[in-house]
């Protein structure tokens, strides 16, 4: 009986110590969001917006084509509360396992210039 109950021990201290891990690394991953970032930039099209079923607030979905610093571009999906500004620049802010955490409008002079190179002023 008493092996039974170290190995019991045993196990339930391993799972804990491993959930421990998880948490305190997923905890650095949210914490350090800033030096983890990552920025992408768009125009708005309110064509490509459309309503959703509201989530956490947001109520519309718009499919962009976003370009980062360097000016490589790749499809996104940005999720808005409101319906933005049709032909405003923004800056999407994403992080690791945790997606856009934000944006923010821009003038097209803010833009890094491999990006202002996509767009006319």
């Amino acid at each position: 009986m008493k092996r039974a109950a170290k190995a019991v021990l045993i196990v339930v201290g391993a799972v804990a110590i491993a959930f421990g891990t998880l948490l305190f690394g997923f905890g650095k991953i949210y914490e350090a969001t800033g030096e983890h970032s990552t920025y992408y930039y768009s125009q708005i099209d309110n064509g490509s917006v459309s309503e959703i079923a509201p989530h956490g607030g947001m109520n519309y979905q718009y499919s962009l084509y976003v370009y980062d610093e360097n000016g490589s571009g790749k499809d996104m999906a940005l999720d808005t509360s409101r319906v933005l500004r049709d032909k405003a620049f923004i800056r999407i802010e994403t992080a690791p396992m945790r997606g856009v955490i934000g944006w923010a409008e821009m003038l097209y002079e803010e833009l890094p210039a491999a990006v202002q190179e996509k767009y006319t002023k």
